[in-house]
């Protein structure tokens, strides 16, 4: 695999990049034994993911926050009460279908 920046060119061969992905691998599988211990291990990523949540939401007003919300939680009841009419319909053909045959 061969890449190259404004650096330079850097050449990474499979083997380097097989081992470097071992590694953070085993990383996280002894990380883990701390992080369960209560040790943090790492940078905190409910910083980092507040900031991208943030960013992310930042074109968008409040208002529009909320009508989106209500939208989406109008759809959701709107989808299972679809959903329960599909299962409702299927039940009933099965059960007409069984006393016809």
């Amino acid at each position: 695999m061969r890449s190259s920046s404004h650096c330079g060119s850097t050449s990474l061969k499979n083997r380097d990049v097989t081992d470097f992905l071992f590694r953070g691998l085993m990383f996280e599988a002894e990380a883990e034994a701390f992080r369960r211990a209560g040790i943090q291990i790492g940078a905190d990523s409910t910083d980092a993911e507040e900031s991208l949540l943030k960013e992310a939401l930042a074109p968008f007003g409040i208002v529009r926050r909320n009508k989106a919300l209500e939208m989406a939680r109008l759809f959701a009841g709107y989808s299972v009460l679809r959903m329960k009419s599909v299962i409702l319909s299927e039940r009933r053909l099965k059960k007409r279908k069984g006393s016809i045959g």
